[in-house]
């Protein structure tokens, strides 16, 4: 079984079409904002408790978010996941912010990173933040060259989904070591629901 694990809504990014409708935080109100939405998650003790279930079946686990490395107590999570489970069992999916090296050294000990890439960076995206791409190629360029291995998922919508950008992105990938890449329908749910229009035609899929 292979079980996607949202340890947190939090995201440094404010994507208009998320999926998972994230929790923006920022400004004088990012403090308020960060403590209300944790006392809605799970405490660090509980999931303790999930992960340990989760370890004792043959599942692998994709820590998601948000941004599942945001938090010191999310990152505990996954740390301590590294030491009850083999490394093939453990994805993460991230962002590309703030990506310390205390962060590349857990993640050496997981089986891949994943990280969304929609477009080239630089190309505007006008349902990504300015700079998400740019952010997403560095962190994944930096961790293949660190030996850790690297997936890219690009949604397909309206904006994404024309021959030459993904042809553009398969050759940046390639370039830059990246092993895999996942293209993936873009579903409107969470805020997306909002964005119906984008979804491609059959014709285009």
């Amino acid at each position: 079984m292979y079980v996607i694990w949202n340890l947190t809504r939090v995201c440094p990014w404010n994507c208009s079409f998320c999926c998972v409708s994230t929790i923006y935080a920022r400004g004088k109100e990012k403090a308020r904002i960060i403590a209300e939405q944790k006392k809605k998650e799970l405490s660090f003790v509980q999931k303790i408790k999930v992960l340990k279930m989760i370890a004792k079946k043959n599942m692998t686990i994709d820590f998601s978010g948000g941004d599942p490395l945001y938090f010191k107590d999310d990152f505990a999570i996954v740390k301590k996941a590294t030491e009850l489970l083999p490394p093939e069992r453990i994805n993460v999916s991230m962002t590309g912010c703030e990506l310390t090296q205390v962060k590349i050294k857990l993640l050496k000990k997981v089986n891949m990173v994943e990280f969304t890439l929609d477009n080239l960076p630089g190309r505007e995206n006008p349902f990504r933040p300015r700079g998400f791409n740019c952010s997403s190629m560095l962190a994944m360029k930096r961790l293949a060259e660190v030996g850790i291995k690297v997936s890219a998922v690009t949604i397909l919508y309206n904006t994404t989904i024309s021959e030459k950008n993904l042809q553009s992105i398969f050759e940046l990938l390639c370039k830059n070591g990246i092993q895999e890449w996942d293209i993936l329908k873009y579903i409107p749910v969470g805020r997306g629901m909002g964005y119906k229009k984008i979804v491609p035609t059959d014709e285009q899929y």
